[in-house]
C-alpha cells in the first residue's frame, strides 16, 4: 500500500541537494568482511580496515552510531571491511590473507577478475546517509553518525555542501528528517518498482528524482532549529513514534516554507 500523501508545499528533486550511489560491492563478502574475533586474530594492520554496516536489518533506527556497531560486534556481526587501495604493497599477515584468497580462486570471480589488482575495494569516504533501497514495509533513510561504509544492501546519499551558515552535521540531519517524511516517502513510492507483496526497489538515478521539501529556501537559523528538533526523534526505536514525529516535522517545514 502506498503511503498517504499529506498536504504539500514546495518540493525539489533529491538531486538538487544530494547524489545517490550504490553501496560497496566486495565481490566476496566472506573474504573481505571481518567480525571482531577474526579481526583481532588476523594480524592485519588495523589501518587496512574501515568500519562497515553489512545488512539493512542491522540498521533498524534512523541513526547509526558507533555504539550500534559495537552492539553488532557483540552479536557476532561483521563490522570491519578490508579496504585496500591499489597502491598497497602487501606484506606479512596481509600478504598471507591475500594468498589464501588466490588459493580459493577469488581472483577469478567475475567481479574481482575485472579489478587491478583483484583485492582492491570500492570503499570511499563514509556517506552521510544510508538508504534501505530494497525494502519490505517502510524504507529507512539512516543518518550515518558511525561513519561506516555500506555494502550493496544500501544505497548511499551524499549531501551537497550545506547552505551558508549551516553546519554539515545539521544539514545532514535536516535531509534525513525530510527524506523520512510522509510526503517524501509518497514520492518515493511513485518512483520505486514493486516486486510483489510489499517489496519495493529503487535505483540511484530514480532515487535522485524523489521530491522532498525545498529546504534550501529556509533561512540558516531555521534549518539549525529544525535540526535540533529532528535529533529528538530520529533515534527513536518505535516505528509509530518516528512516523508521527516525522509527519509533524514535515508539516512544520511546509508551514515555514509557506511563509518564505
Amino acid at each position: 500500500m502506498r503511503p498517504a500523501r499529506p498536504a504539500d508545499g514546495p518540493r525539489v528533486p533529491l538531486i538538487e541537494v544530494a547524489r545517490a550511489a550504490r553501496g560497496v560491492a566486495t565481490g566476496a563478502n566472506a573474504f573481505f568482511l571481518f567480525g571482531r574475533a577474526r579481526f583481532d586474530a588476523s594480524g592485519i594492520d588495523e589501518g587496512r580496515f574501515v568500519r562497515v554496516i553489512a545488512r539493512a536489518r542491522d540498521a533498524q533506527r534512523l541513526v547509526l552510531t558507533a555504539d550500534d556497531l559495537e552492539a553488532l560486534e557483540r552479536r557476532g556481526r561483521p563490522t570491519h571491511l578490508l579496504a585496500l587501495r591499489r597502491d598497497v604493497r602487501p606484506a606479512g599477515a596481509l600478504a598471507d590473507h591475500l594468498a589464501e584468497g588466490e588459493r580459493l580462486g577469488l581472483h577469478e570471480k567475475p567481479l574481482l577478475s575485472r579489478r587491478r589488482p583483484w583485492w582492491t575495494t570500492e570503499a570511499r569516504d563514509a556517506p552521510a546517509i544510508l538508504f534501505t533501497y530494497l525494502s519490505r514495509g517502510v524504507p529507512r533513510f539512516v543518518l550515518n553518525e558511525a561513519k561506516a561504509a555500506a555494502l550493496t544492501t544500501f544505497l548511499t546519499v551524499r549531501p551537497a555542501p550545506p547552505p551558508a551558515d549551516v553546519s554539515a552535521e545539521d544539514w545532514a540531519v535536516c535531509l534525513v528528517a525530510a527524506l523520512n517524511g510522509p510526503g517524501t516517502l509518497a514520492s518515493l513510492a511513485d518512483h520505486a518498482r514493486s516486486y510483489g507483496g510489499r517489496t519495493r526497489k529503487i535505483e540511484p538515478r530514480e532515487l535522485e528524482r524523489v521530491e522532498l521539501p525545498a529546504l534550501t529556501r529556509l533561512p540558516a537559523a531555521t534549518l539549525t532549529e529544525l535540526a535540533v528538533r529532528a535529533r529528538t526523534w530520529l533515534g527513536a526505536a518505535s516505528l509509530p513514534e518516528r512516523q508521527a514525529a516525522a509527519a509533524e516535522w514535515e508539516a512544520e517545514v511546509l508551514r515555514r516554507l509557506g511563509r518564505t
